[in-house]
């Protein structure tokens, strides 16, 4: 799956189906005999998207497919705050879906596994913006992810110097937003 092919909206309802199915989970205990849910509200997916979440979600999966923050007038002249923004956002949506009252569950991210969901590929893509912004260097999944070539391709290009590795592994933050730059990747 090619972060290009990844429409946005349909990552903020991924990620909203799963919250609101954990919502229902820990709801059920609360019903009464007899299965009447008072007291127990779960929004629909039209109310979710309408919430902060909804918000949250949908400006995460844009800040990773086009690397800007959602809400550019927020920003204006001032474009880390956009990385900013992003990661905070990404952070609110990580913790409503891998916390729960029994406790975090793993956050499935792998630096070097190719991700195999749309939400996969929006959190690689995320955390890989976000470290370049940061002049942090990023894995080559993750630049591969960031790019639509395989990860194989990025350790070729990096083989022949066409990338600089970082010690003890992955790509310089500098040689991966210069690629990225070359093929019209922001």
């Amino acid at each position: 799956m090619k972060l290009a092919d990844i429409n946005h909206e349909a990552v903020r309802d991924e990620v909203l189906t799963s919250v609101l199915g954990h919502l229902h989970a820990y709801g059920m205990p609360l019903m009464t005999p007899g299965g009447d849910p008072r007291g127990v509200v779960v929004p629909s997916i039209e109310d979710a998207r309408q919430s902060t979440l909804g918000f949250e979600a949908l400006a995460v999966a844009h800040y990773a497919i086009t690397g800007e923050w959602i809400a550019p007038g927020e920003t204006e002249g001032r474009p880390e705050l956009g990385h900013s923004f992003a990661w905070d956002a990404l952070t609110q949506v990580v913790t409503a879906l891998y916390s729960s009252p029994l406790g975090d569950v793993p956050v499935p991210l792998d630096a070097e596994t190719d991700p195999d969901t749309a939400w996969g590929v929006v959190l690689t893509a995320c955390v890989a913006r976000h470290a370049l912004a940061q002049g942090q260097t990023i894995s080559a999944q993750q630049l591969a992810t960031l790019s639509g070539v395989t990860r194989q391709r990025i350790a070729q290009l990096a083989d022949a110097g066409e990338l600089e590795r970082a010690r003890p592994s992955g790509i310089t933050a500098d040689s991966a937003r210069r690629w990225l730059a070359a093929r019209g990747i922001a």
